[in-house]
């Protein structure tokens, strides 16, 4: 993979995560009355963030570690 095409990939990761931790943010997400409901799409963003995280971002890290925000690179 080029650099270019790996930089794009992270971006749209990136994006995506933050916009997945969004949506607890929500005034209807805040003020669910049900604990099971706000645990449940919790639970979901989580699944989504690692799905993200272990199926995408780390075969662009592989190739480009430096590209890893969430780590020091020497």
């Amino acid at each position: 993979m080029d650099r270019v095409t790996a930089e794009a990939i992270n971006s749209v990761c990136n994006n995506a995560i933050r916009e997945l931790v969004s949506i607890l943010d929500f005034d209807g997400v805040k003020s669910l009355k049900s604990s099971y409901e706000y645990e449940s799409i919790k639970r979901g963003i989580g699944i989504s963030i690692g799905t993200i995280d272990t199926r995408l971002a780390t075969v662009v890290y592989s190739q480009y570690p430096e590209l890893d925000s969430t780590k020091d690179v020497a």
